[in-house]
């Protein structure tokens, strides 16, 4: 009787742990993950292509909770262009621009293609690059949620190899090459058990 009562009672023990466990609130964790991208604007009348790559360091924020995650929301993606430079000095009204922009992660072969842009009205005509300075932010609104959560539950641990693909039109007269940056920002939050 007295081993029945012990057994019964870890048995207790083990389920208020576990009762306690699942009554435990996750944690949430907002997340505003920025990542700046240079694109080269070349001098002349040309098409041109070509692939960035850089590393994507790690989350601080859930770095604690990369072992406890439960659920990533994606609520947006949102991009800007900034810090134009080049061009002789010039502000980039003589240079204008059309193209795809892609952005992924892994290599050129396997991708997990994040967002899609169409630089350039629809990119179906060019845009000065001193409107596309001036056109403020804009939602992405071709995506893959489920690839952009699988990335920030990567970067919840480590870093990651991420490529810009740009595949454009360019007229400059400027005679010297432009640079400007592209950035986009993932808005959404992370669920952890704390």
């Amino acid at each position: 009787m007295k081993k029945f009562l012990n057994v019964a009672t870890c048995l207790l023990v083990s389920v208020a742990f576990v009762a306690c466990d699942d009554a435990i609130p996750s944690i949430e964790i907002p997340l505003n993950k920025e990542i700046s991208v240079g694109i080269d604007i070349p001098e002349g009348d040309t098409s041109f292509v070509y692939n960035k790559e850089q590393t994507i360091e790690a989350i601080s924020d859930l770095k604690d909770y990369a072992d406890k995650l439960e659920k990533i929301t994606v609520d947006s993606i949102t991009y800007n262009f900034s810090d134009l430079s080049g061009g002789n000095g010039g502000n980039g009204s003589d240079a204008t621009f059309s193209g795809e922009i892609k952005s992924f992660s892994g290599s050129i072969a396997n991708q997990n293609k994040l967002l899609e842009l169409l630089v350039g009205n629809g990119g179906s005509g060019q845009i000065s690059l001193d409107q596309l300075m001036n056109s403020g932010t804009s939602k992405v609104t071709s995506t893959n949620v489920d690839q952009v959560s699988d990335l920030i539950s990567t970067l919840a641990s480590t870093g990651v190899t991420f490529v810009t693909e740009v595949n454009g039109n360019a007229a400059n007269t400027s005679g010297a090459p432009y640079t400007l940056k592209l950035n986009f920002t993932i808005h959404g939050k992370a669920e952890a058990k704390p």
